[in-house]
């Protein structure tokens, strides 16, 4: 697995932070009040990292979102929410549908919620990549399932081994007046992405050195 330097993973996380509080602007609009993204960090996740991010997961009714990384660089993101945080998202959209039901399978109208919620997310992370790597990536249609903390896991290993080699994970706490919640969001990547951030990086320093001598 390639690995970034100290200073290219803070420029991805300036980044990837620029994206988050895009995507809460989204959200505001969408819930009709002020949504944050708080806590934020980033960091690179080796493969025996997987388990540990769901060590405090409850072992059933995991949501998890997933949407295909296209284009120019190959990817895959999960978002990923265990009951307490979706019913934690559902009142900052629809106050009055915040309860799973208890056969823990959701309605129409809070899966539409999630999904919204994942492209959103999704949407201004995969914009601001294209805009500062200038390659052309798009998010795929996301889909949704609900699986237990096993098949999960068995989904993430198994991508991290056949498909992809770097892994991110991105640490935030959405917060509002009515929630505070906190989902795990997973992005898988090849080498090429390591690369593409490295050459960026390299491009933009040299610019700045250039416009320094003068």
């Amino acid at each position: 697995m390639k690995s970034f330097s100290e200073f290219e993973l803070e420029v991805t996380k300036e980044l990837l932070n620029i994206a988050l509080a895009n995507a809460a602007d989204s959200f505001s609009k969408m819930a009709n009040e002020r949504v944050l993204f708080k806590g934020y960090d980033l960091t690179i996740l080796e493969k025996s990292g997987l388990d540990s991010l769901l060590t405090e997961v409850e072992d059933k009714g995991l949501f998890v979102l997933t949407t295909e990384i296209k284009g120019k660089l190959a990817g895959i993101c999960y978002l990923i929410f265990d009951t307490k945080d979706a019913e934690g998202v559902f009142p900052i959209f629809a106050p009055n549908n915040s309860k799973i039901d208890d056969s823990g399978v959701l309605s129409e109208f809070q899966q539409a919620i999630l999904l919204e919620v994942d492209n959103i997310l999704s949407a201004a992370m995969v914009t601001q990549l294209s805009n500062f790597l200038d390659l052309f990536v798009y998010g795929d249609v996301p889909n949704l399932k609900c699986l237990n903390k096993e098949q999960l896991l068995e989904i993430l290993r198994n991508d991290h081994d056949m498909y992809y080699e770097v892994a991110l994970n991105l640490k935030a706490k959405l917060e509002t007046s009515k929630s505070n919640v906190s989902p795990i969001f997973i992005w898988f990547f090849k080498n090429d992405f390591v690369d593409a951030v490295k050459d960026v990086v390299e491009i933009k320093k040299d610019a700045v050195l250039l416009k320094k001598s003068k």
